[in-house]
């Protein structure tokens, strides 16, 4: 018969963490874990996350937060790490190279993936938030965050996306590839929409054609940014390319980002202002 025992259990303040497993009654078979957090009722009570079928589990915590381990289909067994209601300062959080989950405090985090396809969320304060290599998923949540971005990171064939970027709060920072910093761009607009098949052929188009409320052709000079929305049905979304200081379209070093997931009004063809976006 199956059955749900409670195993391990962490108390943060006024909030207990504990785990569940489902056993079906078959040795041979890992039994499934689920972290779950309460206060005390009915109300407070909420599941945190399934953490699959494991053979065994065990939660490890700090000062920073809580550890664990979970097992999903497109990872396996990987590290995670819940930050917890304590954590309200300031945090320094650091992936790996592998596809890393990384969560902050209600503090001003800075959060940087490193390698690996990551998952980032910066929680309630105002956030730096940096994927690294890879194709990284990131959201600032509350306050105003900052996404940082370096060249030859967020490419086209595999572009990053913000889940929540708030225009006109929430800012994108540059790096150069070396890693350095370096100035916003000189000039930004927004193109027209583009209807092509992939999303190579969007960002071409929009390197010869960065000002929809132009005729004629506005190419994207060295130092610029446009938006873009797609439309095809297959890529659609609203991207923003950015060109580095380097002429023409350079699909290993150029930035592309989805920013599908944005609040607030997205501009209007043509001409946009530089500090609405980006950190200066």
């Amino acid at each position: 018969e199956s059955g749900v025992n409670s195993f391990y259990s962490w108390f943060d303040e006024d909030e207990l963490y504990f785990t569940t497993v489902k056993d079906d009654g078959k040795d041979a078979t890992p039994d499934v874990y689920e972290l779950w957090k309460t206060d005390g009722t009915p109300r407070g009570t909420e599941r945190v996350q399934n953490l699959g079928k494991m053979s065994s589990l065990e939660l490890q915590s700090s000062s920073s937060g809580l550890y664990y381990t979970a097992r999903d289909k497109a990872h396996g067994v990987e590290l995670w790490k819940l930050e917890t209601s304590e954590n309200t300062g300031s945090e320094t959080l650091t992936g790996t190279r592998a596809n890393d989950s990384l969560i902050g405090t209600d503090g001003p985090d800075l959060i940087d993936g490193k390698g690996g396809n990551d998952t980032i969320s910066g929680l309630e304060g105002n956030d730096s938030l940096n994927g690294g290599t890879g194709q990284d998923n990131l959201t600032g949540n509350g306050g105003a965050d900052t996404f940082i971005f370096q060249f030859g990171q967020s490419r086209v064939a595999r572009p990053d996306a913000i889940a929540d970027l708030e225009i006109g709060t929430d800012k994108i920072d540059l790096l150069t590839q070396g890693g350095d910093e370096m100035d916003a761009p000189s000039r930004f607009t927004r193109a027209g929409n583009n209807k092509a098949q992939t999303l190579a052929q969007v960002v071409n188009r929009v390197f010869e054609d960065a000002n929809g409320a132009r005729d004629g052709n506005q190419e994207l000079g060295i130092n610029s940014a446009a938006l873009v929305r797609a439309t095809n049905r297959k890529i659609s979304g609203t991207y923003l390319v950015i060109n580095d200081d380097v002429a023409g379209f350079q699909r290993q070093n150029d930035l592309v980002v989805n920013i599908t997931g944005y609040s607030g009004d997205l501009p209007e063809l043509g001409n946009i202002s530089v500090e609405d976006f980006f950190a200066l």
